[in-house]
């Protein structure tokens, strides 16, 4: 009859309808299930650039530069397999995470003598060795050797003339592990030198005053890279400009770290001479550096006519060297340099030589320039064009603090949630959907 038509029909329907509800229902709850907010395994993520910077007994940093812009950060800890500690990235430190292609975090109070484990975050991704186990790195002993050397510092700015701020720099030295700094809101940064360790050894590495060294200077958008010695970057003589590459490194420093017997014999012998500071020149810092040529064995005598008036006596080593070390610091201003010694016929001679000390970062280099008539002396620069592949942090801060034997120390910090990534609201609509449908469908076959 029409009615059983109407009626069967009806029920094939319903029971249609109820049977769809059930498969929406049934695969929002697997896509559900299968969902996680921690960090997962991500093949498309690769790091350009990666590096242990800054390792001391008591923190770590690592750097990174990412393939794109993302938010990063690490999570470490002692077992490989339980990485519980968060580091963030230091500028998402007082504020929100930002994308960014170079990223710098900081393993804080960790023990000495003892191995990390760590694996950095990408945009919630995972990123870690090849073979899927995280990145490893061992602290130093409490008790391994440092320097005391004071920190390396000077400013960057922007191409516009503008401070460079929350921008990196990055000390390369040797085979040892870089040491790293974030810019302060001045573009002035500062690196101290107590802890240089070797990559290989783990130990300390050997420096000097003239150890060469080569500084990289970044932010996301350019890079200059800076030759100079550990002695000539306190400060780096002259601002910084990013994009432009620097040489600070007179043909002295050169021959300074090869044998010396070339040098002797390019030289005529007994010769008496003052070697720096070179007549007229601008000299940033408390101290000139002395040095010069005489006859060996004979006594040199130095005086500054400084208030209170330096003087000091060496004697001419067996090479035909003398160096006058200057261990007290002079007030900013012009001096005078007067040197008293012997000739090889043991008549007495006296030179003088005129420089100027200015403020550290006031202005630039006088050490082996000879200063023009405005005072201005030109170092090597050489310009390029900027490439967008900046290089790689500590959090900014308002003003550049600089002490003879700064001591770095961990700072206790409260470990941030792990973040998580945001919710969906597409499949809660389609479970919603489904339920009113299959809520639907039970009431037509009732």
């Amino acid at each position: 009859m029409y009615s059983e038509l109407y009626t069967q029909s009806h029920y094939r329907f319903t029971k249609h309808l109820a049977v769809v509800a059930l498969i929406v229902v049934v695969s929002t709850v697997i896509f559900f299930i299968s969902q996680d907010s921690s960090p997962t395994r991500a093949s498309r993520k690769n790091l350009v650039e990666h590096e242990i910077v800054n390792l001391t007994p008591q923190q770590v940093g690592i750097f990174w530069e990412a393939d794109e812009a993302d938010e990063g950060w690490v999570i470490y800890g002692e077992n490989p397999n339980s990485l519980q500690n968060i580091a963030l990235d230091e500028r998402d430190i007082r504020g929100e995470k930002q994308k960014r292609r170079y990223h710098y975090a900081v393993l804080k109070n960790v023990q000495p003598n003892t191995d990390y484990y760590y694996k950095i975050v990408s945009d919630n991704e995972l990123i870690d060795q090849e073979n899927g186990s995280p990145f490893e790195l061992k602290t130093p002993t409490s008790t391994t050797a440092t320097t005391s050397m004071s920190p390396i510092y000077g400013k960057m700015l922007q191409t516009n003339g503008q401070a460079a701020q929350s921008s990196f720099a990055m000390v390369l030295i040797g085979n040892a592990y870089p040491l790293f700094s974030l810019s302060g809101n001045t573009g002035e940064w500062l690196i101290p030198m107590q802890y240089i360790i070797n990559k290989q050894t783990q130990s300390p590495l050997s420096v000097t005053e003239d150890t060469l060294i080569t500084i990289q200077l970044f932010d996301d958008e350019s890079r200059s890279m800076v030759r100079s010695t550990i002695s000539r970057s306190r400060p780096i003589p002259q601002p910084i400009t990013l994009g432009n590459n620097y040489s600070f490194i007179s043909e002295t420093d050169v021959l300074s770290v090869q044998d010396k017997k070339p040098l002797q014999q390019s030289r005529p012998k007994n010769q008496v001479e003052i070697r720096f500071p070179k007549q007229g020149a601008v000299i940033p810092g408390v101290a000139p550096l002395i040095k010069g040529y005489g006859i060996p064995g004979k006594p040199v005598e130095a005086r500054i006519d400084s208030k209170p008036t330096f003087s000091e006596r060496v004697v001419v080593n067996n090479d035909g060297e003398w160096n006058i070390p200057v261990r007290t610091s002079i007030s900013p201003g012009t001096y005078k340099l007067t040197i008293e010694t012997e000739n090889s016929t043991g008549d007495t001679v006296t030179m003088e030589r005129d420089f100027t000390l200015i403020k550290s970062g006031e202005r630039v280099l006088g050490e082996h320039d000879e200063a023009t008539p405005s005072g201005t002396l030109t170092p090597t620069v050489v310009v390029t064009t900027a490439t967008p592949t900046p290089t790689t942090a500590r959090t900014p801060t308002p003003s550049l603090q600089i002490s003879p034997t700064p001591i770095l120390t961990g700072t206790v910090t409260a470990t941030p949630a792990p973040p998580v990534s945001g919710m969906n609201i597409i499949p809660i609509m389609v479970a919603g959907l489904g339920m009113v449908a299959l809520g639907f469908g039970v009431m037509l076959l009732l």
